[in-house]
């Protein structure tokens, strides 16, 4: 046998083996997979002050009848007392003179809401069930639950 025509059957064994062999370099197609996952968590603290508006920390105020005196009333008169968070909304009341349309409560100060109302400010109980203040034209109020 001849070595040239071994030439060609080597050649083509080669070439079938070619892609069994590795490869030390060049160019090539593959496939691969891979798996991989990830989960963050993070804590942080902070402490902070500011002014705005909205809702925020006051203490509980009852809903149900409460009665007001004091100079700025005029008299003792009855009054319902709604509670929406840190406002409270008066209605019913049993004398429809000049009274307060209802008030908002910042940790325990109180400021009146409605006409003629806006300068008069005083402090809730810590139970929530009365209310002890004042207005700049130096009445005094006091309005506690009756009910």
């Amino acid at each position: 046998m001849r070595i040239h025509s071994l030439v060609p059957l080597v050649l083509l064994v080669l070439t079938a083996l070619a892609g069994c062999v590795p490869s030390d370099g060049g160019e090539g197609e593959g496939e691969g997979e891979g798996e991989g996952e990830g989960e963050g968590e993070g804590e942080g603290e902070g402490e902070g002050e500011g002014e705005g508006e909205g809702e925020g920390e006051c203490v509980d105020a009852m809903a149900g009848s409460w009665t007001a005196s004091g100079s700025c009333f005029g008299g003792a008169m009855g009054t319902t007392v709604t509670v929406a968070g840190c406002t409270l909304t008066f209605s019913d009341w049993e004398m429809a003179m000049s009274v307060p349309a209802g008030a908002t409560i910042v940790n325990d100060d109180v400021t009146f809401t409605g006409a003629d109302w806006t300068d008069c400010t005083g402090t809730i109980s810590g139970d929530g069930m009365s209310i002890t203040g004042d207005c700049n034209g130096g009445c005094a109020l006091t309005l506690v639950m009756s009910g």
